[in-house]
């Protein structure tokens, strides 16, 4: 969660959303807010005590927020926002089937008060999880009556692990049927992805699997389309790959073990670029660049400096992606990283494979590198073990000749330039400084990629 102080957040002033500036006092949540959610919970809430996990802003029109906070007997309690460039929130609350979906809700919370408030002064809808109208599903999935049946367990708990309002959301279900006790995690989309989902996922573990790969994916085992919810089942005994970074600056033997975990993660992408996959969406460089160009057209209207630098950035990848020779299409993670990676008693799992795509053969590689250079500008601290992951991440790469030094860097730059205009949509504390940073590394590394 997160800790600090929303007068780091540098937040914009966007004439389509004058309310913006309102929902981040100088800590926790506006008192209005804190005001509702008492009277949504029956509960006094601290406006002070109330945290943000996740913003998503899209400058003119519209921000998502989670706020967050816990009750007096130590439950969290999760509440999403919306603000509107328009009075949107009317018409999505007089639609039928928003209105059955509130009374579910409703009834599921079980204190008789509709679990929403509208505020049409700020353009904000604030909906008590699990309401969520862009995930009309998350009603069913944290619904014991409706699990017990449907996963045929005698008892069952539900747990929100990772929550995106109007997007997705992550549950445990730990769960005894049939005399055993049993837990997945689910992942409940707001539309049908999950389903085909489950059959890259499958495939991806039977060819990995035959080709002997050093890592693998959380194995899917089922798909339930009336919660639009994909089926894992759940990994024990873990450790988190990136909670070695820090001990691995003082530590050789858990520093090299962090950087086994790093050539093996380089080392298995062989392996998985051989999954066959039916029909992934493509993404091109051309396409990554028109994405990026269109979110600096949304930048450009908050803030113009950013905007044109991004802007300058994209200029010289595009040149760069014409003057490279065009390398392979091949099965792609889409958001390959290091704190993807879990140790899961001896053997390496990949975690979060929603963005699977056939992009070039050194996608996967250069967003891996983008997001340990994020990593260190973030935490300055860890840069000299960052290099060394980086070194042996590219050492193992060559090794198994796998990718075109020009390519990874291409990509390492272009996520580079995702990294930075991400922390401007996430208003991360500090995110002018780290946004420039971001884009400088990518001018950087693609020189560098030119001279490879």
């Amino acid at each position: 969660m997160s800790t600090v102080t929303n007068a780091a957040r540098n937040v914009p002033d966007d004439p389509a959303l004058p309310a913006l500036s309102t929902l981040f006092p100088p800590s926790g949540a506006p008192h209005f807010i804190a005001n509702a959610l008492g009277e949504l919970t029956g509960h006094h809430v601290e406006a002070e005590a109330v945290q943000i996990p996740y913003i998503r802003y899209r400058p003119g029109k519209s921000c998502v927020l989670l706020w967050s906070y816990e009750d007096d007997a130590g439950n969290p309690v999760l509440a999403s926002g919306r603000v509107f460039y328009n009075q949107r929130t009317d018409k999505l609350l007089a639609n039928n089937n928003n209105r059955r979906l509130i009374d579910a809700a409703t009834v599921l919370l079980g204190d008789g008060e509709a679990p929403y408030r509208h505020f049409p002064e700020h353009r904000l809808l604030l909906q008590l999880f699990p309401l969520d109208l862009r995930l009309p599903r998350l009603v069913l999935a944290a619904n014991p009556a409706w699990l017990s049946e449907r996963l045929s367990a005698n008892a069952i708990t539900a747990t929100p692990i990772s929550y995106k309002p109007w997007r997705r959301c992550v549950y445990r279900y730990d769960l005894e049927a049939s005399g055993e006790r049993k837990s997945y995690y689910a992942k409940l989309f707001r539309d049908d992805r999950g389903e085909e989902l489950l059959g890259w996922h499958q495939a991806i573990i039977s060819s990995m699997s035959a080709y002997h790969s050093p890592w693998t994916i959380p194995k899917a085992v089922g798909y339930i389309p009336e919660a639009r919810m994909l089926l894992f089942d759940a990994i024990h005994n873990v450790v988190k790959v990136r909670t070695l970074l820090r001990p691995s600056l003082k530590d050789p033997a858990t520093k090299q073990r962090l950087l086994s975990y790093i050539s093996t993660a380089a080392e298995g992408l062989a392996s998985f670029q051989r999954s066959a996959i039916n029909n992934p969406p493509s993404q091109t460089p051309r396409e990554l660049i028109a994405a990026f160009r269109k979110d600096c057209m949304g930048v450009a209207t908050v803030a113009p400096e950013l905007a044109a630098t991004a802007g300058k950035v994209l200029d010289q990848l595009e040149s760069a992606a014409h003057d490279f020779a065009a390398e392979p299409f091949v099965p792609t993670h889409g958001a390959f990283r290091h704190d993807q990676l879990l140790d899961a008693d001896g053997r390496l799992i990949v975690l979060d494979l929603d963005t699977i795509c056939s992009s070039g053969q050194s996608a996967d590689a250069g967003n891996f590198l983008g997001y340990l250079d994020l990593t260190a500008v973030r935490r300055p601290r860890l840069q000299p073990i960052i290099d060394d992951c980086a070194r042996a991440f590219l050492e193992t790469l060559a090794g198994i000749g796998l990718t075109s030094p020009q390519w990874v860097a291409w990509y390492r730059a272009i996520a580079h330039v995702k990294k930075g205009l991400r922390s401007f949509f996430s208003l991360q504390p500090g995110w002018p400084e780290t946004a420039q940073r971001m884009l400088s590394l990518a001018e950087a590394t693609l020189r560098e990629g030119r001279h490879a």
